[in-house]
């Protein structure tokens, strides 16, 4: 299994990115990924690479979700920074709540630091990319028992459960980034 090129880095080092998770009252925003490592698993957030170009990890995940989806989003709050990816999780409800597990390692350690936003679209029309397909809104129920890409189950259920608090801290941690 390919878990993606990455030229080698001076140790220790990771590469830094932005993503999204994009909400509406139509649901949650996913798609299918094309390719080795995403085949077979569906993806609740977009996001890449930092780029030279961008400013910053804000930058990153809007031109990524623009890229991905056809939409332009608007950034409401920093959900967390992630990273690196070493762990899968399954998304599951209890008595209201959702959670992620882990469930097992998937062979590798992505080294990437990820600053991960909840966001809203503001302009745009859905359309599939070189990288995603059936990129479609879900209800969060919809997606309980879904094969979501590596710690996509994780984000999910941190942007679903979080709380007021944690929404105001996020936008003020956002204040900061920008």
């Amino acid at each position: 299994m390919n878990f993606g090129n990455f030229p080698p880095l001076p140790f220790p080092a990771a590469y830094v990115g932005g993503g999204v998770i994009v909400h509406s009252e139509k649901g949650i925003l996913t798609c299918k990924r094309h390719g080795e490592p995403w085949d077979n698993y569906t993806s609740a957030c977009f996001g890449g690479y930092v780029e030279p170009s961008d400013s910053n990890a804000v930058a990153t995940a809007i031109r990524e979700v623009k890229e991905e989806t056809g939409l332009l989003v608007k950034i409401e709050f920093l959900l967390g920074i992630y990273g690196p990816e070493c762990l899968h999780y399954t998304f599951f409800s209890e008595n209201g709540r959702y959670y992620a597990k882990a469930t097992k390692y998937p062979g590798h350690i992505r080294p990437v630091i990820s600053f991960v936003f909840a966001g809203r679209p503001v302009s745009g029309e859905l359309k599939d990319s070189s990288e995603t397909a059936g990129v479609c809104w879900k209800k969060p129920d919809d997606l309980v028992g879904e094969n979501l890409a590596f710690f996509d189950a994780l984000l999910l259920a941190d942007f679903l459960n979080a709380t007021p608090e944690k929404r105001d801290l996020g936008k003020q941690a956002l204040k900061l980034i920008m």
